[in-house]
């Protein structure tokens, strides 16, 4: 029997551009930070898969998950279990608008998927032009 699931969360990176003392993950005490090696991401996404059977949300964390340099790939391989989760999730905390290229592929994404914008206040310095992008 394969089990189901409210949500996995798969951490992509330590790099965050926000320094934040009480950070609820921990990220500035990663140190040095890290990114996450995409073939450990994509056995990860294999091995969750293998088990749950479905979940409603996949979840693409950091740090900031835009800064990973493989981070098109690697929506590109989540999006291949799309008939197991109802909606991909990636995190940002609009500081950061992603390159070009990331764009073109969430634009090209085939499955349910959001960009959860977090607003810091002055902190998120680029949401306005981050959500005219995402428009």
């Amino acid at each position: 029997m394969k089990l189901r699931a409210d949500y996995m969360t798969v951490h992509t990176t330590t790099y965050c551009t926000l320094k934040c003392k009480d950070c609820i993950i921990a990220m500035p005490r990663f140190q040095p930070p890290r990114h996450s090696d995409r073939g450990v991401i994509f056995q990860t996404l294999e091995r969750l898969f293998e088990i749950f059977e479905y979940t409603t949300e996949l979840r693409l964390s950091g740090g900031e998950a835009f800064l990973h340099p493989d981070i098109c790939e690697i929506l590109i391989e989540a999006q291949k279990y799309r008939s197991q989760f109802g909606r991909l999730v990636i995190a940002t905390n609009a500081t950061y608008i992603p390159r070009g290229d990331v764009m073109k592929t969430l634009s090209e994404l085939n499955c349910n998927f959001i960009v959860n914008v977090d607003d810091y206040g002055r902190l998120s310095r680029v949401l306005n032009g981050l959500l005219d992008a995402l428009k």
